[in-house]
């Protein structure tokens, strides 16, 4: 049971202060408690973990349009954000994330905003045939973390400049587009009366902690552009589960780690299975025939694909 709510505030727009702000909260989630942070960041288009940055984005158009570049420390899709954007971030323990409560604090708050809107599949809340937020769920160990996006009135026009992939784009709506007397001050009041109503008192939570350090790991262009990773072979191409950078470590034919970029969000069942069927292998038929063989059969063409490029172009190392 949730027995205490705290809320923090960013008054910062500096993406990497609130992903150091982001990661600190989740570290430090007192017992028995839920927090939620609200934050909004200057033009920033925010990238996954295991996504390629030059493959997903127009990168040449950053500078041009003053944009900033971050990188989730997790596989999440492709994020744009600017002023007109709402960020939210519920941090809680396993015994009490609980993905219906949390969305519904953000989906009542919205539905007392006049808004005509409802929930899809996935848990993003849609308005007409476009979703206005983009959400993101973490677990590690005991703590987890349900986080996401409300496009109030962001620039779709740039945000499509400069993300290149047409997947990642998707149809999203803002809410100024129906309902322009919306204010971004009443969404906020509205989400806290909200999550009052679900949960109780609210407790405002100061942090004193100096976060410029790990702000720095965030801004550090080897982390967001992952300059510095080692590879041996990279296979870049279009399979059934979509077009993916796959980079390939081997020493003496025996592969040492397999990661995959992909601009596909649906690709994480593929990447497991390619990881499991990989990783470790020495380049051999009859070791990779057993690992195949462990793995799903609509996956198996690809990774047989893959496997061959492999043990081809490691004949020349």
């Amino acid at each position: 049971m949730v027995e205490k709510v705290y809320f923090v505030q960013s008054h910062s727009i500096n993406p990497y202060y609130n992903q150091a702000l982001q990661k600190y909260l989740f570290s430090h989630v007192p017992d028995n408690s839920m927090v939620l942070m609200l934050w909004k960041n200057i033009d920033t288009v925010v990238v996954g973990n295991q996504q390629n940055a030059y493959m997903s984005l127009n990168l040449r158009n950053f500078e041009l349009e003053h944009t900033y570049l971050a990188r989730k420390e997790t596989p999440d899709r492709i994020v744009y954000n600017d002023l007109g954007c709402l960020n939210f971030a519920f941090f809680v323990y396993q015994n009490n994330y609980n993905i219906v409560n949390q969305v519904n604090v953000i989906y009542q708050a919205l539905s007392q905003l006049g808004l005509s809107i409802y929930l899809d599949v996935n848990n993003e809340i849609m308005m007409g045939k476009n979703r206005i937020t983009d959400s993101s769920f973490v677990t590690s160990g005991e703590r987890c973390q349900h986080s996401g996006t409300i496009y109030w009135d962001a620039d779709k026009s740039k945000r499509s400049r400069l993300i290149r992939d047409e997947k990642a784009k998707g149809a999203l709506a803002n809410i100024t587009d129906t309902s322009p007397l919306v204010s971004m001050d009443s969404l906020t009041r509205k989400i806290l009366q909200s999550l009052a109503d679900r949960y109780g008192p609210v407790y405002q939570l100061s942090v004193g902690e100096d976060l410029d350090d790990l702000a720095d790991q965030f801004r550090s262009l080897r982390y967001i552009y992952q300059i510095d990773r080692p590879y041996t072979l990279i296979i870049n191409d279009t399979f059934d589960a979509g077009h993916m950078v796959i980079y390939v470590d081997m020493l003496r034919r025996n592969i040492t780690s397999v990661s995959v970029y992909s601009d596909s969000e649906d690709n994480d069942r593929f990447r497991d299975s390619l990881m499991a069927a990989l990783n470790g292998l020495r380049v051999d038929d009859v070791l990779f025939r057993r690992r195949i063989s462990q793995v799903e059969e609509r996956y198996r063409n690809d990774i047989t694909r893959i496997y061959e490029t492999i043990q081809k172009d490691s004949y020349s190392l």
